[in-house]
């Protein structure tokens, strides 16, 4: 058997993909037994970059949250995307957002297989949020 041990110590390195910009629209908030349920419908929003360009389909999901005790929200957002080429992109996040601005997020995609952007369906991406005034900016890193 090969000593794996150098391979094994080697770090991940990180491929900046794309960038998108989300616009939210009106929050809702609910008191559950597990915290404050959070309802932030996706409105629109664009996508930029070397390895993605194209928009956020209006209106095809949200973001349902949870703000726990502790203040953090347990992300958990879905919703369409749409390619240049009109390629449809199914995404789905979770993550953290604290209160200390740290938003961090681990993003799923769902591509048609013969798509040029098949390689979203099998690539693990994390994404590093920053708010806008009425949405969110998220930047793209792909884990080589």
């Amino acid at each position: 058997m090969a000593d794996d041990t150098h391979r094994a110590a080697e770090p991940l390195s990180l491929e900046y993909a794309f960038t998108m910009t989300l616009v939210f629209g009106p929050p809702r908030l609910m008191k559950t037994p597990r915290g404050g349920r959070v309802f932030a419908p996706v409105m629109e929003g664009q996508i930029t970059g070397p390895r993605l360009t194209g928009r956020i389909m209006p209106e095809t999901g949200a973001d349902f949250g949870t703000v726990r005790r502790d203040g953090v929200e347990d992300l958990h957002a879905r919703f369409m995307l749409q390619a240049d080429d009109g390629t449809d992109i199914y995404v789905q996040h979770t993550g953290y957002v604290r209160e200390d601005g740290y938003i961090r997020l681990t993003p799923f995609f769902d591509v048609d297989r013969a798509s040029p952007h098949a390689w979203l369906n099998n690539t693990i991406l994390v994404a590093r949020g920053e708010p806008s005034e009425d949405g969110l900016v998220l930047t793209y890193f792909a884990v080589k």
